[in-house]
């Protein structure tokens, strides 16, 4: 079962979305924004990353075809299903979150002082 299922159901309870707009499985559950909390953007996320020295008409036809997967009618159909928000970027686009999201773990884990074996 979902988590969405499981809310709906009762059975869970969801105070916020991640995200800067409410999620259409769960059209009732506020942003973190919209609940007074700012700066939220905490997303699970995927991204398909290929090696540094990949030739770059190798990784444009990746780029391509992988767009192509993902905005077919059927795999937005899986995804929407899933709760899946779709966001078909550019190697650009990827890598900054990537380098904002790396930022904010590292703030939060410094906010709280958390140490990390190596």
């Amino acid at each position: 079962m979902l988590h969405a299922a499981r809310v709906k159901a009762g059975r869970l309870r969801a105070y916020a979305v991640t995200g800067q707009k409410r999620r259409k499985m769960l059209p009732d559950v506020p942003t973190f924004s919209e609940s007074g909390v700012a700066d939220v953007d905490l997303r699970v996320w995927f991204g398909f990353v290929v090696p540094s020295k990949t030739k770059s008409e190798i990784r444009a036809r990746l780029q391509s075809e992988l767009v192509t997967v993902v905005k077919s009618p059927e795999y937005s159909d899986w995804a929407e299903n899933q709760g899946v928000v779709v966001v078909a970027s550019s190697p650009d686009v990827l890598a900054e979150r990537i380098r904002s999201d790396s930022a904010l773990a590292s703030k939060l884990a410094k906010s709280i002082s958390l140490k990390l074996d190596e």
